[in-house]
């Protein structure tokens, strides 16, 4: 179950289960208020589909964490629900979806529910601290990058994840050895 951040781009993606049922559905909700706090990211509006197992009791809590982080001055934010079968209301976390299929998952045949969490994992932290995304200018979420005055294309450096599968490049340190 992802939760997308509209404005930073970032994904929290709770582990994988075959029963996700109220209680685990509640529980995500707290894991993603403690990442929210952690990310010092302030809630305002929460989309989620009409799945049943978003019950009231989980609209509640997120009604509450919005409420707490009122900010003076605006709107109240809220909690809304798409209608059914609508999947282009929530076009943030689709879209999530299908570069996660697309970029990963389609790769791998997983054979269980702990091997699907690594993959996952692995993915969630290429999107959130590698990945270049084009509506950010081709940046990535977490630095601020700019090429040096003197770039030496010779210190690029590449780190590969899942197989090879994902990269990241990176210009090498001073006293980085060349591959």
């Amino acid at each position: 179950m992802p939760f997308i951040h509209y404005a930073t781009r970032r994904v929290y993606v709770s582990p994988p289960t075959f029963q996700p049922d109220e209680a685990w559905v509640l529980q995500q909700a707290r894991n993603v208020a403690m990442w929210l706090e952690e990310e010092k990211i302030t809630l305002r509006y929460l989309i989620h589909d009409s799945d049943t197992k978003y019950t009231a009791r989980f609209s509640e809590f997120f009604t509450q964490i919005i409420k707490q982080n009122r900010i003076e001055g605006r709107s109240e934010g809220k909690v809304i629900k798409t209608a059914i079968r609508c999947p282009p209301q929530n076009g943030y976390a689709e879209t999530w979806i299908g570069h996660c299929k697309a970029e990963c998952l389609n790769w791998f045949a997983c054979f269980s529910l702990q091997g699907f969490g690594r993959i996952i994992a692995k993915y969630l932290y290429h999107y959130n601290h590698c990945r270049p995304h084009q509506n950010k200018d081709n940046k990535v979420l977490d630095m601020e990058f700019s090429y040096p005055e003197n770039f030496d294309p010779g210190k690029l450096r590449c780190r590969t994840s899942l197989g090879g599968l994902l990269k990241h490049y990176y210009l090498a340190e001073e006293n980085e050895a060349a591959a």
